[in-house]
């Protein structure tokens, strides 16, 4: 669902959300602010109550624990991401391409496949119903020795032509592929493991099973692929050997050839189909697309992650200099006492970088809770260890360290003699 950028009622949102953030933000201060008394800030004998400090402290907390929280997501999220791009899909989706089989062409499937197999730079051509990442559709209508009568497997099954294993890269577990030259193929099928895990089949190849009331056998075992998105496990998969049934033609390129071939094969498209468009895809950029939404939300995270710990370590500057004015005269005494610059920034910073750690312990279940909601969408994911956010805290602790350190450096460097003279 798109964001509709001119809607009335998104405009307003985006408002109210903006005004009520305002009035949130100004608040407290404004609050704070108008309950102090004159008569004491006159004197300067104007003294910040405990209660004041706690919620200082708690707000930084606070930005810090969505900080960890967007970064620790962020990295899981890119982990995962990557881990997608690089899975084994159990076939080779490089230099495969792909197009509809459409308008004149669905008339003359197999002469087509005949001629884009003789144009330069082509290994391997096929036909199938479905597009190499697309599930095919799925039946209940199959039967095999042994299945109980009420037994409901849900079968993806796909109408291919010869040469399907070769073009697509699969592995052959057991058995053969379609021939030219056995007719007999043609009510014959080729399965994948799952399916022969859900039949449970000790010796399949050589099987008879009914496929829409029509008897076959199997003639060969393909090793498990996917045939849709990591999303979904693999699915058992029923191949027939069927090209006048099949809607998309798939060719594989040799490497280095990709140019020469498409031009050739959309010379070959536009002479025989001259009505429709010649639309090619490849495999390995529609894989990708697939998972658009996901690298978006990993582009957003980022954002708001980085925001969100600039935010922290803005709050925190605050804090550390509002506690270096608070505790000026007691800086002052530790120095004339031979404190030296190290003591100093260490009393400073200890206090901050507690807070982090702090941070991090309260919102260890709340990230993991979160991240492992996003996962369950995902039927294969990156592994994830708790090694992982203790790389984020130590992250988290260097720009702590690093926020406070040029302040610490400063009021440590400070002339003590100015500092007890401060009141």
């Amino acid at each position: 669902m798109g964001i509709h950028y001119s809607d009335p009622f998104f405009l307003v949102t985006i408002l109210s959300i903006a005004v009520l953030t305002g009035l949130l933000a100004g608040s407290y201060p404004a609050l704070f602010l108008s309950s102090i008394n004159v008569v004491n800030v006159l004197k300067g004998t104007l003294k910040f109550e405990p209660r004041s400090a706690f919620f200082r402290k708690g707000l930084v907390v606070f930005q810090f624990c969505l900080a960890i929280v967007l970064v620790f997501c962020t990295i899981v999220i890119y982990r995962q991401i990557e881990f997608l791009k690089t899975q084994n899909l159990g076939y080779d989706r490089e230099n495969l391409v792909y197009l509809t089989i459409e308008g004149e062409l669905s008339k003359k499937i197999e002469t087509f496949e005949q001629e884009v197999s003789r144009l330069p730079g082509i290994k391997s051509v096929t036909v199938a119903s479905a597009n190499p990442i697309e599930a095919g559709s799925s039946t209940l209508a199959v039967s095999w020795p042994g299945k109980l009568p009420d037994e409901q497997v849900l079968y993806t099954q796909l109408a291919v032509g010869y040469d399907y294993v070769k073009t697509m890269g699969l592995s052959l577990a057991e058995g053969r592929d379609f021939s030219r030259s056995i007719v007999s193929d043609s009510a014959a099928f080729l399965v994948n493991e799952e399916t022969v895990r859900k039949m449970k089949l000790k010796d399949p190849v050589g099987e008879s099973i009914i496929f829409w009331r029509k008897p076959g056998k199997i003639i060969g075992v393909v090793k498990d692929y996917h045939v849709n998105t990591l999303h979904n496990p693999i699915e058992p998969v029923i191949l027939r050997l069927d090209p006048g049934s099949t809607w998309y033609l798939m060719a594989r390129v040799e490497k280095g050839m990709t140019s020469k071939s498409i031009e050739a094969l959309e010379e070959l498209t536009t002479q025989l189909n001259p009505a429709y468009p010649f639309d090619y895809h490849f495999t390995d950029q529609t894989y990708e697309r697939q998972y658009k939404s996901e690298t978006t939300v990993g582009k957003l995270a980022n954002y708001f992650a980085f925001m969100a710990i600039f935010i922290s370590c803005l709050g925190l500057l605050g804090l550390i200099i509002f506690s270096a004015e608070q505790r000026t005269k007691e800086i002052g005494v530790r120095k004339v006492l031979g404190a030296g610059i190290p003591d100093i920034i260490l009393l400073l910073s200890g206090e901050s970088l507690l807070l982090v750690i702090i941070s991090s312990v309260l919102i260890i279940p709340v990230s993991w809770w979160i991240i492992n909601r996003w996962l369950e969408n995902f039927a294969y994911k990156a592994d994830l260890n708790y090694l992982l956010y203790g790389v984020v805290t130590v992250v988290a602790l260097a720009f702590v360290f690093l926020t406070v350190l040029f302040q610490s450096l400063k009021t440590a460097r400070s002339n003590p003699v100015d500092s007890l003279k401060y009141e």
